[in-house]
């Protein structure tokens, strides 16, 4: 005979997802009382910024597309919300959903149209995208539309049926309300049979190609989707990171966890205070580091290894990556003298208010061009140390 255990007779163990995400859930809702008003609006202004973030991780960490013209269809969808609501009295809950619906019919059809090229060469479509949207928005043709180099102001309506918020308040909760909606509809998305498509078409083009998937149609899909929809996949790659430390003691979760602990510590709220010091102190910065690492993974990959990897030696702790104790030192003395000469004017931006440096310097306009610096830097200087120790190889 078979016993079926009673209902109701205990609790069940707390699944430690749910936990996590009704805390964060809380901890959102809870923030903008806590807070003053223009910290309510910067939150809120930068929830705008993570959806197309988000959105270009959709394009790039689901399909393995490379776009560097995403800024072109975020200005895209903002001008047509604003037009709509300037120029043809629109309220501003209207114009979320048609700008939604301009950018998803402008991203199908830049996706038709691009979907033939390569990798690199859809990069180079991209950025002329985003290079020639500023210019066709601020043109004589459009300017009394979209208002020219001036732009457009449009006034947010308050909070209706008298809720008890200020009008921060209330459009922090539309962000992220709209924000939790796109992501459970990039969750749907991945998980259909679409979603497998893309991935495929991702890991092998052809062999998609041969058993049926449309890539033309679905790298169109993805285009358009990267606009409308979105998902949390700048978490992944850190909780990896901080899962791989210690397997056994850090989750997965965990290290989402840790990654969303760190980015609060972070204060993002105050390097978006100044958009002065965000431009020229934050991105430049960054972008310095970046281009020091990139110069020296294209150094690596396409020139020293010509685009060839061990499988073997990538898992066996005394293979050819393993280096000396599992640490390249040749790659960490490229990433300190290529990043080197622009520190001086890092530290002179950093301490300049606004970012500004009014009578720059030799160093203050290297400084300036940091990620094309530091990236030509990396790549000459880790050719020079690496190439006879991977010719030995």
């Amino acid at each position: 005979m078979t016993t079926v255990p009673a209902r109701g007779g205990g609790v069940g163990p707390l699944d430690p997802r749910r936990l996590a995400v009704s805390l964060l859930v809380a901890c959102a809702v809870a923030l903008p009382f806590m807070l003053w008003g223009f910290r309510t609006y910067q939150l809120a202004f930068a929830a705008t910024h993570a959806i197309a973030i988000l959105g270009l991780n959709l394009i790039t960490g689901q399909a393995g597309l490379i776009s560097l013209g995403h800024g072109a269809f975020y200005g895209l969808g903002a001008y047509t919300m604003a037009v709509l609501m300037r120029h043809g009295g629109v309220s501003a809950y209207a114009g979320i959903p048609a700008a939604a619906l301009v950018c998803l019919a402008a991203g199908y059809l830049f996706g038709r149209l691009v979907a033939p090229l390569a990798r690199f060469y859809l990069a180079l479509a991209t950025l002329a995208l985003a290079l020639a949207m500023p210019q066709t928005l601020k043109s004589s043709h459009l300017s009394p539309w979209t208002g020219g180099v001036q732009g457009l102001y449009v006034d947010r309506p308050s909070a209706p049926l008298r809720l008890p918020v200020d009008q921060d308040q209330w459009w922090y909760f539309v962000t992220l309300g709209i924000l939790a909606l796109l992501l459970w509809l990039a969750r749907n998305l991945i998980a259909s049979p679409a979603g497998r498509a893309i991935r495929a078409m991702r890991d092998d083009p052809v062999a998609a190609q041969v058993a049926g998937i449309h890539l033309a149609h679905h790298t169109a899909v993805i285009f358009a989707a990267q606009l409308t929809t979105n998902m949390a996949a700048n978490v992944v790659s850190p909780s990896n990171d901080f899962s791989n430390l210690n397997p056994k003691r850090i989750s997965y979760v965990t290290g989402g966890l840790i990654t969303a602990l760190i980015g609060v510590l972070m204060m993002p709220w105050k390097v978006m205070a100044s958009m002065g010091a965000y431009i020229f102190t934050w991105l430049i910065g960054y972008s310095g580091l970046m281009g020091a690492i990139a110069g020296i993974l294209i150094c690596d990959y396409w020139v020293l290894r010509s685009q060839r990897l061990s499988l073997a030696d990538l898992f066996n702790p005394k293979g050819i990556y393993s280096y000396a104790n599992g640490i390249n030192w040749r790659a960490m003395i490229t990433l300190v003298s290529a990043i080197a000469p622009v520190v001086p004017g890092f530290i002179r931006a950093a301490t300049t208010p606004g970012g500004q440096v009014s009578d720059p310097t030799f160093f203050d306009t290297m400084y300036t061009y940091a990620w094309f610096v530091t990236f030509g830097l990396g790549f000459v200087i880790y050719y020079v140390l690496m190439n006879r120790q991977i010719a030995r190889a």
